[in-house]
């Protein structure tokens, strides 16, 4: 009986596979360095980043880690050939880095979770992916790369990386303060996060209702104008105008010195350090985008 010719190709090819097996054994695998000393939060060793973008990073690790036991991990660098990555896809490559750091807080204590998440950015390859560990599951993906693809890329787009890291991560310490075991958030996605506690003290570390003290400010000063044409309400006019004024200074300088001390708990440096990531996995799910 003669074969196929297809099948006479296979035949004559078997010798060579234990060889092409070999070789394929011996390709040099990705290189992925150890992780940073003090278990710092951000490794942004392509220097993207400036000290006002780290400190909202920061406000947002902070709170992921010690409300959820989430760490955000964040890491930049300049090329995948620097790690000796070719041989492998981007997907895999960075799904590698998150379990040889072993993001996670599954040896930290009784409480431990495997909810780490890696934001991770190769900016000469223009790719970037947000990798989650095995509790957020598959189910997951979609609210990820709604944050990729919403949040982070358009941000890379227009060159702002600072922002859109910043940007980027204060989504997902959003979505740290959801039980992966809940149902994701659908249509809406970001209106949602919007409202979770998480959010909400997030925000309160980074903005300041500058806005009313600067309303505050100017109507006082009208108020102190108007004192000079109206002779008869001189005083009441002088005296709530300096009030408005002294008011908005005073908040203003609370709340600086306010910011000033909540974002020096956070750490300082390379990123967070609270008690430092201890032990997780990546179960395969996240999201990658490309600008």
């Amino acid at each position: 009986m003669q074969l196929p010719a297809g099948a006479m190709t296979f035949l004559r090819g078997l010798p060579l596979l234990p060889a092409l097996l070999f070789f394929a054994a011996k390709l040099p695998a990705a290189h992925v360095p150890p992780p940073p000393p003090q278990q710092d939060f951000i490794s942004d060793f392509a220097r993207l980043l400036t000290s006002q973008s780290k400190d909202r990073i920061k406000a947002a690790q902070h709170q992921a880690f010690e409300q959820h036991h989430a760490p955000i991990i964040v890491v930049t660098i300049h090329s995948l050939a620097e790690y000796d990555a070719k041989n492998t896809s981007f997907e895999q490559f960075v799904q590698q880095w998150f379990n040889d750091w072993k993001i996670g807080t599954l040896g930290l204590n009784e409480k431990g979770a495997n909810k780490g998440i890696l934001l991770f950015i190769s900016k000469d390859n223009r790719r970037a992916r947000i990798e989650l560990g095995n509790d957020w599951g598959r189910r997951w993906d979609g609210v990820a790369q709604g944050i990729m693809n919403g949040v982070i890329i358009p941000r890379f787009k227009q060159g702002g990386y600072a922002d859109g890291i910043a940007d980027g991560v204060e989504k997902l310490a959003e979505m740290a303060a959801l039980d992966p075991a809940s149902t994701p958030p659908g249509p809406g996605l970001f209106e949602q996060l919007q409202q979770t506690d998480a959010a909400k003290k997030v925000r309160g570390l980074s903005l300041f209702p500058a806005r009313i003290i600067g309303w505050m400010a100017g109507i006082g000063a009208l108020l102190i104008m108007a004192s000079f044409f109206f002779g008869e309400y001189r005083k009441p006019l002088l005296l709530t105008g300096i009030g408005l004024i002294a008011t908005a200074l005073f908040t203003y300088v609370i709340l600086v010195l306010l910011a000033i001390f909540l974002r020096t708990r956070g750490g300082t440096g390379g990123g967070y350090r609270g008690g430092g990531f201890s032990g997780g996995f990546s179960g395969g799910g996240g999201a990658s985008g490309s600008w």
